[in-house]
């Protein structure tokens, strides 16, 4: 993916797409970690009689999820930061167009 990025820049949406479905493949694993692991630990049952409401709750564990996911993603973004404050002429001139 280096290659797509650094070596034939013209190539550089492959990679962007790359990171988005990566993003999109990752983020679900761990929000549905999160909600079968209450139902492992035979914990969902009492949540649910807690105050909260049950969207609330899926909120919460989406967001938890996302936590996770974002940092993931953020680690195959730091080449297009790279790319982009070494100032490369196809990134400087079509940074909106990302």
């Amino acid at each position: 993916m280096a290659a797509f990025l650094f070596i034939v820049p013209r190539h550089c949406p492959w990679y962007i797409s790359y990171v988005l479905v990566f993003n999109i493949l990752v983020a679900p694993v761990f929000s549905a970690g999160a909600l079968t692991s209450e139902r492992e630990r035979q914990t969902l049952e009492l949540l649910l009689t807690t105050i909260l409401q049950p969207w609330q709750i899926m909120w919460g564990k989406l967001l938890a999820g996302f936590r996770v996911s974002y940092v993931l993603t953020m680690f195959l973004m730091w080449p297009m930061i790279l790319a982009f404050v070494l100032g490369i002429q196809m990134y400087g001139s079509n940074w909106l167009s990302w």
